[in-house]
């Protein structure tokens, strides 16, 4: 095969990883893969499969027995876990500014913030949450 032939087959096997990374989820083969190791996972399978159009399940084997012989290529179950927690925790605490108090605004506060936000007598409202009048940037 020419080198402009290996390179489609490994940016195509490349998309297919990213892909399966987006759909299987973080605890997948491919989402255990970390970003930056998933073009030369895919230029190995590429050299080791030349001509072979691997399925769905025949990808996933190959890339899960690159991870038994590469390890530092793929992410560790405590790595992921933090990932996802700090992810969690980075949405909680994002601010929101809203320009009036609406039921939809309420809906989104958690009881204890309910209930603080109705003994303060509707003036106390949570950090995250930024009220601006009309004439406010």
């Amino acid at each position: 095969m020419s080198k402009e032939a290996d390179r489609a087959r490994e940016r195509t096997l490349e998309q297919r990883i990213k892909s399966r990374r987006l759909t299987d989820g973080h605890y997948s083969v491919f989402g255990r893969a970390k970003e930056t190791a998933i073009p030369s996972i895919a230029a190995k399978i590429a050299a080791n499969y030349p001509t072979t159009e691997l399925t769905d399940e025949e990808l996933r084997r190959v890339v899960g027995t690159h991870e038994l012989q590469n390890p530092a290529a793929f992410l560790t179950s405590t790595e992921i876990a933090a990932r996802l927690s700090k992810a969690r925790f980075d949405e909680q605490n994002k601010t929101t500014v809203i320009r009036d108090i609406t039921t939809a605004t309420l809906a989104k506060l958690s009881p204890i913030e309910k209930l603080t936000f109705v003994n303060s007598g509707g003036v106390e409202l949570p950090r995250r949450i930024i009220l601006k009048g009309p004439n406010e940037a």
